[in-house]
């Protein structure tokens, strides 16, 4: 049995802490697991497959999962294609895009979260406690997300401080669309 902590430490070997927390809590949902305080080693497989659908770059990850499990290291699973093939959801075909978001002209400090909240699943459905994490990557602040190519999500940026306060971006909200990158400016 491994537990939650373990998991999270794992996971702090790619991601900050608030990041770590939440994309376990994605790996976690998406297995369909209530939130536990132990995982059996079934349970751990199972959450690492998840976590390869909802991080990325997470060989070292990986490693120390299968570290603490005591079994050979499986080789990371390979980045998913920037133009994904179309999938069927109840009906018709929708395509999808890789959409890669990238924020700049924000100064944070180091122990601050940014989150891209809005009006689809993956944003959170205008939830900022299941909001879409951002990684700070040198001056900007980055995301991938799968984006149909008929979709204009609405959408927000939040700051999330050490002591969990929010402040989200003021103005209007923004509009995102599929296609491979937009570059944003905080406004």
């Amino acid at each position: 049995m491994l537990r939650r902590a373990e998991l999270i430490a794992a996971l702090r070997l790619r991601y900050d802490h608030y990041s770590a927390e939440s994309v376990f809590e994605a790996a976690r949902s998406r297995c369909g697991y209530v939130d536990q305080e132990t995982y059996s080693p079934n349970e751990v497989a199972q959450l690492r497959a998840a976590l390869a659908k909802v991080g990325d770059r997470m060989g070292n990850v990986f490693a120390q999962l299968d570290a603490l499990l005591d079994t050979p290291a499986a080789p990371a699973p390979p980045p998913e294609p920037v133009v994904a093939a179309p999938t069927v959801v109840a009906g018709p075909v929708r395509a999808e895009i890789e959409t890669t978001v990238a924020l700049t002209g924000l100064e944070a400090a180091t122990d601050e979260q940014l989150l891209m909240c809005g009006g689809a699943p993956d944003l959170g459905d205008w939830d900022p406690e299941k909001a879409c994490t951002m990684t700070r990557a040198k001056d900007a602040w980055t995301t991938t997300l799968r984006v149909p190519t008929d979709a204009a999500i609405e959408f927000k940026f939040i700051r999330r401080a050490a002591d969990g306060t929010l402040t989200w971006e003021p103005g209007d909200n923004r509009t995102l669309v599929a296609k491979p990158r937009l570059e944003v400016t905080w406004r």
